[in-house]
């Protein structure tokens, strides 16, 4: 503290001044990077939602008529495209009916946790988990519910898209900052 008294009023002007410069390039930074990963959570679910909409106007018929058979088939053709790392069909009573990757879950005298969940619910369901983002909605005809779907999109891209604004962002703000302190 006896050094800062020692400094000319120039000198402490100068450093007040960068500390602040530099508290406000740290306060933009964290607002940046906070509102594009909000950009990219958003854009993903979008992403899930729109894979659950398509995946219902493929499968609400066979889930009506409890084809399972039909609706095991859309689960294959969803496992062999990788779209998803996660996929189930519920019954109205949310028991796994058609399931991707876990084929033994199928046919479970047990209700779902997740697939219960989803059928008494009136939007679209998000969990964001450690290795995907884990979607689903109930399947509504009128006003009957006869079913659910579930799908788990990867948060690989997601994370690796992150960490390239991430990046980005620090570069774009402390580049300037570099340079003027040189």
């Amino acid at each position: 503290m006896w050094l800062w008294n020692n400094w000319s009023l120039a000198t402490k002007l100068s450093a007040v001044i960068t500390v602040l410069i530099l508290a406000i390039v740290a306060a933009m930074t964290l607002f940046s990077l906070d509102r594009e990963q909000r950009t990219l959570q958003n854009s993903l679910q979008e992403q899930a939602d729109l894979q659950l909409n398509t995946l219902i106007g493929a499968g609400g018929d066979s889930l009506y008529r409890l084809d399972v058979q039909r609706l095991q088939i859309i689960m294959d053709g969803l496992k062999t495209t990788n779209v998803a790392v996660f996929a189930r069909f519920y019954d109205a009573q949310g028991r796994v009916v058609a399931d991707a990757y876990h084929p033994e879950a199928r046919f479970n005298t047990a209700s779902d946790a997740f697939g219960q969940q989803l059928v008494q619910s009136e939007s679209t369901i998000f969990d964001w988990q450690a290795d995907m983002l884990l979607a689903g909605k109930a399947v509504v005809a009128g006003k009957q519910r006869f079913g659910g779907l579930s799908i788990g999109l990867p948060i690989a891209p997601f994370e690796a898209a992150i960490a390239t604004v991430r990046t980005r962002v620090l570069w774009r703000v402390l580049s300037p900052v570099w340079l003027g302190c040189s």
